[in-house]
């Protein structure tokens, strides 16, 4: 059976995945025959299967070494290949196993790298697998679709802004805007050094700008300032809107894979969001997971 996930949720979920790098997923004092346990061996959880070499009393299996070979761009199944693939295989281990050994493996910077690799994979691969199991209907993506222009609301808009990440730089930067005495691309040479960011933002309809930002300039005519300060969750900015224009939704089949990437997503972060709700958490400081929405009858 497929897992169902709801699309109803717009959140944002980034995964930072990190390179297998040396198959290697712990740490610990000594390669496997100078040590007991886990921590000791260069290979950790590696899978069974038939033995294709032995390392300092470390296992190699077929399954591993094929995903090995493979990683490298190297085909198991030709022998000079094969030979390269085992070769290198087994001088990573070996260095490994010389790091276990001795010194470098106590290093704090070390472990925590190894351990974050081990979770960063397994979020990842769980992801995958989340997003694999989403099936979005047809009408999920009509619907979506139209949600989307509707929220256009048929217009665009050229904007120009200058950020800043103290309040205080941005009300000073606002008066000097709406004093007029320069035109406002002199003030984005102005503070370009002295901002988070100075520049014109090009024209962008409301569904690609923060909602702080489309209640600012829907308010503003062509060419006007932003007469307080706009804070968003980059900082806080001065606005000026340059102008707006007509703005026509590509149709629907240019997006419709735009759009199903975009449900998935939403889906995704739906099921991140419900597994933390009901995980028991311990993290002074840690933002509180906003409630499930409830579906349609509920």
């Amino acid at each position: 059976m497929r897992l169902r996930l709801t699309a109803s949720c717009v959140l944002r979920l980034v995964l930072v995945a990190v390179p297998l790098g040396l198959l290697l997923s712990g740490c610990g004092n000594a390669p496997e025959g100078q040590g007991d346990g886990a921590g000791s061996r260069a290979l950790r959880d590696a899978p069974d299967g038939p033995v294709v070499a032995v390392v300092n009393g470390e296992t190699v299996t077929q399954p591993l070494f094929e995903f090995y070979a493979r990683s490298q761009g190297l085909d198991p199944e030709v022998p000079a290949q094969r030979q390269q693939a085992l070769d290198s295989l087994i001088e990573q281990m070996l260095l490994a196993q010389a790091a276990l050994s001795g010194t470098l493996a106590q290093r704090v910077d070390l472990q925590a790298e190894l351990a974050l690799t081990r979770l960063q994979q397994l979020s990842l691969r769980q992801a995958e697998a989340f997003r694999d199991d989403v099936d979005v209907a047809e009408q999920e993506l009509r619907d979506y679709y139209q949600r989307e222009v509707e929220r256009t609301r048929g217009q665009e808009f050229h904007v120009q802004h200058l950020l800043f990440a103290d309040p205080a730089d941005a009300a000073a930067a606002l008066s000097e805007a709406m004093a007029g005495g320069q035109p406002f691309e002199s003030l984005i040479a102005e503070y370009e050094g002295r901002s988070l960011q100075a520049r014109d933002l090009g024209f962008a309809n409301p569904t690609q700008m923060p909602p702080e930002f489309v209640e600012a300039v829907t308010q503003l005519e062509d060419g006007q300032i932003a007469p307080v300060v706009v804070q968003t969750r980059f900082g806080h900015h001065v606005l000026r809107l340059v102008e707006r224009r007509a703005f026509v939704p590509p149709p629907f089949e240019q997006i419709r894979d735009g759009a199903r990437q975009q449900l998935v997503n939403q889906a995704l972060a739906d099921r991140v969001r419900a597994l933390r709700s009901t995980a028991a958490v311990t993290a002074p400081g840690a933002s509180m997971p906003e409630p499930m929405p409830s579906q349609p009858g509920e």
